[in-house]
C-alpha cells in the first residue's frame, strides 16, 4: 500500500520525478530563435519554394480530377461494361509490367555485352545501344563499339604521329610552357 501511496505522490508532483519534468521552452534557445537565427529567403528561392509547392497541389488535383472523372464513367456503364473497362485496365497494366520486364532483360544484356567488351556501361551509353529487341540491342552494341573503338584508334594514331617512338620509349613532349601535347592537340582542335 505504501507503494501506491509513492507512485500516487510521484505523479502529483512531477518535480519529485525528473522524467516527468517537462522542459521550460525559455531555457532551450533551439525552440526561441532571434531574430538573426531566422532563415532570410532571397525572392528566388522563396518564387522555387511556392512554385514547387503549387506543383504538387496541382498534380494532387489532376489526380482527384482523373478519380472522378472514372467514378462518373464508372456510374454510368451497366455491369459488363463495367467487367470489360476493368479487363481491359488490368491488361494495359500487365502490358506495362511486361514492357518493364523486357527492359530490364534487354538492360542486363547489354550490361553484359559492354563490360564482355571492356566498356563500363552509363545511362548515357545505356540510351544509346538500348532497343525494343534483344537482336537490334546486340546490333547498337556492335556499332557503337566499331565507332569508339575507330575514335581511340584515330586519337592513338594523331598522338604517335605528333610524339613519335625514340628508341622504343614514348615520351611525353611539353612545350616551353609546361603544356602537354594532349592539351596542345586540344588547343588545335579549337581552332
Amino acid at each position: 500500500m505504501a507503494d501506491l501511496d509513492n507512485t500516487i505522490k510521484d505523479q502529483d508532483n512531477p518535480k519529485d520525478n525528473p522524467k516527468d519534468i517537462q522542459d521550460d521552452p525559455k531555457d532551450n534557445p533551439k525552440d526561441n530563435p532571434t531574430a538573426d537565427d531566422l532563415i532570410k529567403l532571397t525572392q528566388e528561392e522563396l518564387d522555387k519554394t511556392i512554385q514547387a509547392r503549387l506543383e504538387r497541389a496541382n498534380k494532387q488535383h489532376q489526380k482527384q480530377l482523373e478519380e472522378l472523372k472514372e467514378q462518373m464513367k464508372l456510374s454510368t456503364m451497366d455491369d459488363d461494361a463495367k467487367e470489360k473497362y476493368f479487363q481491359s485496365r488490368k491488361d494495359e497494366e500487365l502490358e506495362k509490367y511486361k514492357h518493364k520486364l523486357k527492359m530490364y532483360e534487354l538492360t542486363e544484356i547489354a550490361t553484359s555485352e559492354l563490360l564482355q567488351k571492356n566498356i563500363k556501361p552509363t545511362d548515357d551509353i545505356m540510351q544509346i545501344v538500348l532497343s525494343e529487341d534483344a537482336e537490334t540491342t546486340k546490333q547498337n552494341i556492335e556499332i557503337f563499339t566499331t565507332l569508339l573503338n575507330d575514335k581511340v584508334n584515330e586519337k592513338v594514331k594523331a598522338i604517335s604521329i605528333s610524339n613519335p617512338i625514340d628508341d622504343g620509349v614514348a615520351t611525353v613532349k611539353t612545350n616551353n610552357q609546361g603544356n602537354s601535347i594532349n592539351a596542345m592537340l586540344k588547343d588545335k582542335r579549337k581552332l
